[in-house]
């Protein structure tokens, strides 16, 4: 256990200490760059607030701005995740799939961790996003790139290690899931009221233990001492203590694959991190800040009021000396007159700032019709439509690649995750709209009614249709009276013979709402030019699948496409009564 120890500090200190070279003379430190990051956003110098006479320096922030723009238009909402079905014949576990993963993302609150996910990424160049599964439970998590020590050329399969703080009592807790042998006073000992963040420390108001989460590619003697040192496997480990403290190993083990994915903002190759907003504004900050401090202390000077004279006998500080109305004596020949301490360089430094600023602004692709700031009187119009267009072109490619991302992580991590537990019998609880509770209450009734009316016709009873009727009515007020919100019964195996492969729909950017009407004009001509197309079993599987795919805003469902048995009305049960609806027979 102690060669994962050396070998996690060796890792850790080199993070912090070397560099690596992008081309000869070209040093990168990622460490460095973050701090600087953090630095800058929260408008604070490296060098200290204070300049070389004591005084307090300006700091003329100009990143959050472009960081904010790039937030807002490369936002992503749990809106826009769709599931649909390839296969036709699968709209309705399409519709169930996407109903658990409206259920998922609300219980997990995954849009919140999406804003964390876009605001990582613009802010500091890269986004490293971890799989958790507790206690059968999935859910992802945004580290924070402080408290991260990844490989500083390939952080995508390097070696990742996340820095956790931890009470006493909260890893006591935690140590019967870790390893049984390791003692709750052992652990106490490591407690410390020192927070160590990189080189930095600062105090913190309780004690807490610091735990290192390692994941990486080792060899199997990290693990079994006995193992063959020339082979390795992927591993995970748990380390509780700092390098000066006797370091516990918690928990080792064996894993199949890394819990991390990683996305670049803008990637620059020889270098892991990708470059961010903030980092890109470093050179334009810097340079607005000296420019800003400048005018500052020309300013300062030319708010002095300092006079001058050549009479020996007036060598006093007029401001305390004199007092309103006082006269002063002055030798023949001698003058006073006050000393011009006004620059006329201030319009230059200004220019300064303005020029660094669009340069900034033209690196990110961050203008005036991307920020809403009012564009000067003579812009032609046509003019400002092609600015947004170019200005918008880079935000669309950068929220394309996440989309992307997204989507990754939907089909490898929590469509799989869904789609097992939906394997299970289990209640899916959700809100509807009024097409699809017609469908789901109109399926549960009918079902409801035929079993009451078959029990009751061989129990002796003579019924008619309008007793049928009137079962079914029952069922359907009695339901309604829980307004949206519906309890459906899973059963178990319901989706072990989905064959169809499930998609994320996140990348088709903001609406268009012009191609979507038009979209939907034309479905409609097609449906009112051929009626045949709702009613035919086979048209309407490919109806519903223009409208899956368009993403129109319509569900298949919703108007009985896809599956034959709904009729406009329910039917009496001939001989052997059968439920009707959707093809899923919820229990409620």
């Amino acid at each position: 256990m102690k060669r994962i120890i050396d070998a996690t500090n060796n890792i850790i200190g080199s993070y912090y200490n070397d560099t690596v070279s992008i081309v000869d003379g070209l040093e990168y430190s990622q460490f460095e760059t973050i701090k600087q990051i953090e630095y800058y956003i929260n408008s604070r110098y490296l060098s200290g607030s204070k300049d070389s006479l004591g005084r307090d320096k300006p700091f003329f922030n100009i990143v959050n701005a472009k960081v904010n723009t790039s937030i807002t238009a490369t936002d992503v909402d749990t809106k826009d995740i769709n599931v649909y079905a390839e296969n036709p014949g699968a709209f309705d576990k399409s519709f169930l799939i996407q109903r658990e993963v409206n259920e998922w993302m609300k219980e997990n609150e995954f849009g919140i961790t999406l804003n964390e996910m876009i605001e990582t990424r613009a802010k500091y160049g890269g986004l490293l996003v971890k799989k958790v599964l507790e206690n059968g439970k999935l859910r992802i998590e945004v580290p924070e790139w402080k408290n991260l020590i990844t490989d500083q050329v390939d952080i995508a399969n390097g070696v990742v290690i996340e820095r956790h703080y931890f009470s006493p009592s909260d890893l006591i807790k935690k140590l019967k899931a870790f390893n049984q042998n390791v003692k709750a006073e052992d652990v106490m000992k490591l407690a410390s009221d020192q927070r160590q963040v990189g080189k930095d420390k600062t105090k913190t108001s309780t004690k807490y233990i610091t735990v290192y989460e390692v994941h990486g590619n080792f060899p199997k003697t990290m693990i079994d001492e006995e193992a063959d040192e020339f082979e390795y496997s992927n591993q995970y480990h748990l380390i509780a203590g700092e390098k000066d403290q006797k370091q516990i190993v918690l928990h080792s083990a064996e894993e199949i694959e890394s819990p991390y994915r990683y996305l670049s903002w803008r990637s620059i190759q020889g270098r892991g991190l990708g470059v961010g907003v903030v980092e890109e504004g470093f050179e334009a900050q810097m340079w607005t800040n000296d420019a800003k401090i400048k005018e500052k202390e020309v300013v300062e000077l030319a708010s002095r009021v300092i006079l001058q004279t050549d009479d020996d006998k007036l060598q006093n500080n007029i401001l305390t000396d004199l007092d309103n109305g006082s006269i002063l004596k002055i030798q023949p020949g001698k003058q006073v007159g006050q000393l011009n301490t006004i620059s006329g360089s201030v319009p230059q430094l200004k220019s300064i700032v303005t020029d660094w600023d669009e340069q900034y602004s033209k690196s990110e692709s961050v203008f005036d019709t991307n920020t809403g700031n009012p564009l000067p009187a003579n812009t032609p119009f046509r003019s400002a439509v092609l600015q947004s267009q170019n200005a918008n072109s880079l935000f669309e490619y950068r929220r394309e690649e996440f989309g992307l991302f997204i989507q990754s992580i939907f089909m490898d991590w929590i469509i799989p995750y869904i789609t097992n537990k939906m394997n299970t019998e289990h209640i899916l609880a959700s809100n509807y709209s009024a097409e699809e509770l017609m469908q789901i209450d109109t399926a549960f009734a009918t079902a409801e009614a035929n079993n009451r009316f078959t029990d009751e016709v061989l129990s002796g009873k003579v019924l008619s249709s309008a007793d049928y009727e009137a079962m079914r009515q029952r069922y359907l007020d009695f339901i309604r009276e829980t307004k949206e919100r519906r309890f459906l019964k899973i059963p178990e195996g319901y989706f072990k013979d989905v064959k169809t492969k499930v998609n994320v729909n996140i990348t088709g950017e903001q609406v268009n709402k012009a191609v979507v009407l038009e979209s939907l004009n034309n479905i409609l001509t097609l449906a009112a030019n051929n009626p045949n197309v709702l009613q035919d079993p086979t048209l309407s599987k490919i109806f519903g699948k223009i409208l899956e795919v368009t993403n129109a805003g319509i569900s298949p469902l919703s108007l009985g496409i896809g599956n034959p048995k709904i009729t406009s009305q329910a039917t009496m049960p001939q001989q052997a009564p059968q439920s009707v609806g959707i093809p899923f027979n919820p229990t409620m």
